[in-house]
């Protein structure tokens, strides 16, 4: 299946400013889903990658954070989470 063109343009987004040789990160969510053939609606972009990896995303995307990346905690999770925002679409880290 393609991405509708906001969410191919996020992808290339990442690929661009991601350095591969310091940071091993991986697309999750609906978008790896349909880039893997679901037909299925997209609503944001989910990364998945270790903490540094996370910190790392957020300088190298610095000009697009939204919400910096922190440890967050609740019941059921213990994460690295930040927020990017490419023009109208959302990618969580």
């Amino acid at each position: 299946m393609k991405l509708r063109r906001p969410y191919q343009l996020a992808v290339e987004r990442l690929v661009a400013n991601l350095p591969f040789d310091e940071v091993n990160w991986a697309l999750t969510g609906s978008v790896a889903h349909r880039l893997r053939g679901a037909d299925i609606v997209c609503h944001d972009v989910d990364v998945q990658t270790d903490a540094p990896g996370a910190y790392d995303i957020a300088t190298g995307l610095r000009q697009w954070v939204v919400d910096p990346v922190e440890l967050r905690s609740s019941a059921r999770m213990r994460s690295h989470f930040g927020r990017l925002r490419f023009d109208d679409l959302q990618v969580d880290v």
